[in-house]
């Protein structure tokens, strides 16, 4: 592929913009950053995407309307593909177009989905795609690149190696073994398709035998619980009189334990009755002796706290003044603190001032320097554009001026000369009315008849000369021509030819110092505009001035910046010191602040536990002067006493009727009925359930009876036995497609060691020209680069840095370019990139990307044309922000 001319109307920030590329060598495309240099390739790209039609309006489309402008976008490219030379163009949003006209080898020309559909197929048959997109660098991209899928490197990386290990059908071939092997697998080996399907058709019919033959088993199981249950119920229903006999001899039993079980329950009660009035009487008992207790302990516990806070009222004191005094010192140190730091940050203003001083004259140099190269420039193009015999004017007027002299030379060999030549003494002749004096020596006088002549004899003879029609015809043109070369030279405003070829050379010499100019000033501009640096400069005195104005005369202002720094220094010294004196001061502050806290805390602490037991202390006398008052304390212990001597008398009556019911054992004979009661209800519950079962069972017997379970276990052991038949086949077929693919897979992958060679020498020989002979490369089966060996070291590629990753980069790109036909191969695009090499290696790098032997195409794109400035025989394209509008 070859890009010959690229054109953009209204794509993103480009207004219009055409391009041509020369076929071969390299093109640095160069101008600032945000004009346009990657909308380019991206404008390519939409162009060249299939699925990227006139009537998309994705969100990649859309990305390419000027912002804020109503217009459609349209990119239009005429390129070389294979046998195809051609011009294809697209409009997108507005009034969406499509035209592909096909220059050679045969003339097309189509519009809309036609020239879309044609233009696929041509990138189809003739673009490889990998490549083209493996060849494009750009600045901070992959540095590596994918390889192993592009046909053409193969094919080339094949004569390279001398293996001749890809042929024609090769690709064709392990298709179509790969898409049988995947009729059958998965890319990871698992079954799949036709393979699958049998597989799960073979384990469905062995689910439905192994269901089928359960089911056959179920039935006999259902037959033999039938036989089993029927015995069962026999035996239960034969046991029923002995249950029912039990039971009536429990019930019995129970009637005589019932009187013995009324009597004890009454002593239980009465004794409990007497029980409960022994504890309230020994709880009234315990309640009045512990508030007697109480009572005393609060007296002694109000007169120790009483004690307590007179002592923290006397040590709360000296706590008092230690945490004032501690307080001021921490005051006077912050104080001399502010102090230092005030006269640090000034130190610090001070020398960023100075700085500033130092930028604000360097940015004036470069203003002013920018402004000298601005006027200079504005001469040498006002110069320029006065100078009107350009390079093609010139050639124009070459041009006219070989068809006046071709016309004159053919009608001189067409025409007829007329000699005239005097014999005797001097005669006068007239041609054509204009007279001529023949001498008498002889002298010969030629004349061109290109039209009809008159020659007079005054009053001797007249004689008329006619040319032919061809030589009236050729006059005309030599006319024709010598008026065209007039009026160009009249427009011109010269002469003669010789003069317009000295005032061409005039113009190109005004032309290259208009560049080197216009470079100079970039340099000097640092990519900043005039209005920016002056800005610039103006905001900086502005600053510069408002400092000086804040500051005033205090302490006066070091007379350089490394002065200022200093003072900075010593007085950063002297912060640290204040600061250090600071934080003692406040910790002193802060502990003597926590001491008197604590004391004060514990003074009202123990403030707060004598007012609250004081209160306690009045309570609980008020409580007891209360109790005494209904009942005293002597009324109290006899009642006690009373009550203890009927609760043992109750405990006697109590256990002389349990030894009563124990003779008599109530609780036995209760759960011996109990017992007999439930024995007999689940005794009939059983039977019932018995029975219940055997009807059940009964009726699925004859249920599965019916469902004929044998003939489908018998179809269904059939269908198993086919479907394994049919499973057998297939896997057959896939082992074969299996093996047959794993065999081209292990061949392709011969083919790649093979040519892994060849690539690596096409590096090593591009990155010898640029690091020396030392230079090595390692390089895996899939063409990626592993290591770098440079002088006895060698450096695995993730561990290089940017700037190296990034040529080595580049250097594969060239040596895959270098490989591949050129015819058949694809432009080398890089954009942006060696931003972080160093000027030796940029130029090494440069010598390559110009090497005089490539054939290729190489389209550099930098926002640095100094970068690629050494570089030989390079086509320079700059774009201007001028040159991007209409």
């Amino acid at each position: 592929m070859r890009l010959h001319r690229l054109r953009l109307r209204h794509v993103k920030g480009v207004t219009e913009l055409s391009l041509d590329f020369p076929d071969t060598g390299v093109v640095v495309v160069e101008g600032p950053n945000e004009v346009g240099k990657s909308t380019l390739l991206e404008a390519l790209d939409r162009l060249l995407d299939p699925s990227c039609k006139a009537t998309s309006k994705s969100a990649g489309v859309k990305a390419m309307q000027p912002v804020g402008v109503e217009a459609a976008p349209f990119v239009e490219a005429e390129l070389s593909l294979g046998g195809y030379r051609l011009v294809f163009a697209k409009q997108w949003l507005l009034r969406p177009t499509t035209t592909l006209r096909v220059l050679a080898s045969r003339p097309e020309q189509l519009a809309g989905e036609a020239a879309q559909a044609r233009m696929t197929a041509i990138l189809s048959e003739c673009l490889d795609r990998p490549l083209f997109d493996a060849l494009r660098f750009t600045q901070a991209g992959e540095p590596q690149i994918p390889l192993t899928s592009s046909r053409l490197l193969a094919e080339a990386l094949d004569g390279a190696a001398g293996a001749d290990l890809h042929t024609d059908t090769g690709a064709d071939l392990l298709g179509e073994v790969e898409g049988e092997f995947l009729r059958y697998f998965t890319r990871t080996g698992r079954p799949t398709g036709e393979l699958r399907a049998a597989i799960t058709e073979t384990e469905t019919a062995r689910d439905a035998a192994v269901h089928a033959h359960t089911r056959v088993g179920e039935a006999q199981d259902l037959l033999e619980q039938r036989e089993s249950a029927v015995a069962t119920l026999r035996a239960a229903e034969l046991g029923t009189p002995e249950v029912s006999a039990a039971l009536e001899v429990a019930q019995a039993r129970a009637v005589a334990a019932t009187a013995v079980d009324q009597e004890l329950r009454a002593a239980q009660e009465r004794a409990e009755a007497a029980q409960a009035a022994d504890t309230r009487a020994r709880g009234d008992h315990d309640l009045r002796q512990r508030m007697v207790g109480e009572v005393h302990e609060h007296h002694e516990s109000v007169t120790a706290l009483s004690d307590d806070v007179d002592r923290r009222a006397r040590d709360e004191q000296p706590l008092v003044l230690r945490e004032a005094t501690a307080q001021q010192a921490a005051q006077a140190a912050a104080t001399a603190l502010a102090r230092a730091r005030e006269v640090a940050e000034r130190a610090g203003d001070d020398a960023t001032h100075l700085a500033e001083v130092t930028e604000l004259a360097r940015l004036r140099d470069r203003l002013q320097r920018s402004e000298q190269l601005s006027a200079e420039l504005a001469t040498a193009q006002a110069v320029l554009e006065e100078s009107t015999i350009t390079p093609a004017v010139l050639r124009q007027l070459t041009d006219l001026s070989g068809a006046v002299e071709l016309a004159r030379a053919t009608i001189e060999g067409a025409a007829t000369v007329v000699s005239l030549q005097g014999l005797g003494e001097q005669l006068s002749v007239e041609v054509d009315g204009t007279p001529l004096h023949l001498a008498a020596d002889g002298e010969v006088h030629e004349h061109l008849v290109s039209q009809e002549t008159s020659l007079v004899l005054p009053g001797v003879l007249q004689l008329s000369v006619r040319p032919q029609g061809d030589v009236v015809l050729l006059a005309q043109r030599l006319a024709h021509a010598q008026s065209a070369l007039a009026a160009a030279l009249a427009k011109a405003a010269v002469g003669d030819l010789d003069t317009a070829r000295q005032r061409c050379v005039a113009h190109e010499a005004d032309a290259a110092e208009t560049h080197r100019l216009r470079t100079e000033l970039a340099g000097a501009l640092g990519g900043e505009s005039a209005d920016v640096l002056g800005a610039r400069v103006t905001d900086l005195q502005a600053c510069t001035e408002a400092y000086l104005f804040a500051r005033g005369d205090a302490d006066g202002l070091p007379e350089t910046v490394a002065q200022a720094k200093a003072v900075q220094l010593a007085a950063k010294d002297e912060v640290e010191h204040h600061l250090a004196a600071s934080a003692r001061a406040q910790d002193d502050a802060e502990e003597a602040r926590r001491a008197w806290g604590t004391a004060r805390s514990g003074l009202e602490v123990a403030r707060a536990r004598l007012q609250q037991t004081a209160a306690t202390l009045q309570a609980q006398e008020q409580r007891l002067a209360e109790a005494r008052a209904e009942c005293d304390d002597d009324a109290v212990r006899e009642a006690q006493q009373s009550a203890a001597v009927m609760a043992s008398e109750a405990q006697d009556r109590l256990a002389q009727a349990r030894q009563a019911a124990a003779e008599v054992d109530v609780q036995g004979v209760q759960a011996a009925l109990r017992w007999a009661t439930e024995a007999l209800e689940a005794h009939r519950v059983q039977v019932s359930e018995l029975r219940d079962r055997s009807h059940h069972l009964k009726g699925s017997v004859e249920l599965c009876a019916g469902e004929g379970r044998q003939e489908v276990y018998e179809l269904a052991l059939q269908a198993f036995a086919e479907a394994r038949a049919a499973l057998r086949s297939i896997e057959r077929r896939a082992r074969a497609a299996r093996q047959l693919h794993q065999t081209l897979q292990r061949h392709r992958e011969q083919a790649h060691d093979a040519y892994v060679a060849p690539f690596a020498a096409a590096v090593d020989r591009l990155g010898r020209q640029v690091y020396g002979d030392t230079f090595g490369v390692v390089v895996s089966r899939d063409l990626v680069l592993t290591h770098r060996h440079l002088h006895d070291t060698t450096v695995p590629f993730e561990s290089l840095s940017g700037g190296a990753k990034e040529q080595l980069g580049i250097l594969a790109r060239l040596a895959v370019a270098s490989l591949v036909d050129a015819d058949q191969g694809v432009p080398v695009v890089i954009d942006d990139a060696l931003g972080y090499t160093d000027p030796a290696r940029l130029r090494s790098v440069g010598r390559v990307l110009a090497d005089p032997g490539s054939s290729g195409q190489v389209i550099l794109l930098t926002c640095n044309p100094q970068r690629y400035a050494a570089m030989e025989g390079a086509t320079t394209i700059s774009l201007t922000p001028n040159r991007l509008t209409a």
